[in-house]
């Protein structure tokens, strides 16, 4: 739809569709794209005093699903925000990516693709074996020309991240329309004097963009800031990327604090102890757990350790293992104890755990429903 329509979603939430052109500048379609947005709104309606607009906002990636995130952390993002003044939280699956429509497809649809995930998840990190770095190495050539083998009207030839935050203009417009009509509508039940709401309507082209972006978000909210200068109120950049580096595809400088952050999963298992930290032995130093680590890892190149459930059977093998602690370092305060506890796991032979963990991943079940593209409205 060319506006926004919130219906209630996912108890508390509210969610809409809208549709934004395929392609902004050239003129060569009239296709669209059909962008789903989830709102988690504020506890205080738009009429009220202490409303303080939408905040837009980003997880990153590119493809992490802004819907989702908001499901997943509407409340907490809210919170961080404030209580004196109240904000709704918005966000989207920008272009390909999740519920938006049309989705990104390149490998023949979703059993297709997660079974090409998995073949790539089974040759491991790309130091697992001699022949690994090759074999990922011309995977990802065997996607990208699949990936780039497509028509016209395509969703992949306009992924851009300057039509993304296109499209988030037209969000921002959108809900301005959105705020006007909503303010009519409780001025009229209500029965209240409309003057004193004359801040709540929409000028078409004057909307400005409240903004908190993570990650590559940030890259995406300054590809904004620089398209759109005069259209932003608030601009919040979380996780900052070097725009010169991620635009010259190098990552050069991601991994730059990586083995120091693993550093402090050592340090911070001696400083607590045993039992808190399973891996620390008594009167363990940073050094001792770090060696046990690693030579947990170096044993389970050689001998992945062999795991059977009622459900499953799985291995644990030296990729499995890196990769977690990999993972772990996104969210350390979180997820550090948990980490501590399937390492003491598999160093002892138990990797019931950590297999449990890993069957989402290796695991996958094919359904007649549609998968992809659907919100609840």
């Amino acid at each position: 739809m060319p506006d926004l329509d919130f219906k209630p979603c996912y108890g508390s939430f509210q969610c809409s569709r809208l549709q934004v052109p395929l392609d902004y500048w050239n003129g060569s379609t009239n296709a669209t794209v059909s962008l789903a947005i989830v709102k988690y709104p504020a506890a205080v309606p738009i009429t009220d005093p202490c409303y303080a607009g939408p905040v837009l906002v980003n997880p990153g990636g590119p493809g992490g699903s802004g819907v989702g995130f908001v499901l997943g952390s509407g409340r907490a993002l809210q919170i961080t925000l404030g209580e004196s003044k109240f904000h709704d939280i918005i966000s989207f699956d920008p272009r390909g990516v999740g519920f938006t429509e049309p989705a990104v497809s390149c490998s023949g649809g979703i059993a297709a693709s997660t079974s090409w995930r998995i073949r790539a998840m089974e040759e491991g990190t790309l130091n697992s074996s001699n022949a690994a770095l090759g074999r990922l190495w011309s995977m990802s050539h065997a996607l990208g020309q699949a990936c780039s083998a497509v028509g016209e009207e395509s969703i992949q030839r306009y992924l851009t991240t300057a039509s993304v935050a296109r499209d988030m203009l037209e969000i921002v417009e959108a809900h301005g329309r959105w705020r006007e009509r909503k303010a009519r509508e409780l001025v009229a039940i209500a029965d209240l004097d409309s003057r004193q709401y004359q801040h709540l309507r929409h000028t078409p082209g004057t909307e400005k963009i409240q903004y908190w972006g993570f990650s590559y978000g940030t890259y995406l909210g300054t590809t904004f800031a620089s398209m759109f200068p005069d259209r932003i109120h608030r601009l919040m950049l979380d996780g900052v990327v070097d725009a010169e580096d991620y635009t010259a595809g190098l990552w050069y400088d991601n991994l730059v604090d990586t083995e120091r952050s693993v550093d402090t999963f050592y340090s911070n298992c001696a400083r607590v102890g045993y039992p808190t930290c399973p891996l620390a032995g008594p009167k363990a130093t940073a050094a001792d757990v770090k060696k046990r680590v690693q030579d947990l890892v170096l044993h389970r190149h050689f001998n992945p350790l062999a795991v059977s459930g009622p459900e499953y059977s799985q291995i644990i093998s030296y990729s499995d293992i890196r990769s977690l602690i990999f993972a772990s370092l996104y969210s350390p305060m979180g997820t550090y104890p948990v980490l501590a506890r399937l390492l003491a796991g598999v160093e002892k032979g138990d990797g019931s755990a950590f297999a449990r963990l890993l069957k989402m991943y290796y695991s996958f079940s094919c359904s007649n429903k549609k998968q992809s593209g659907t919100l609840p409205l």
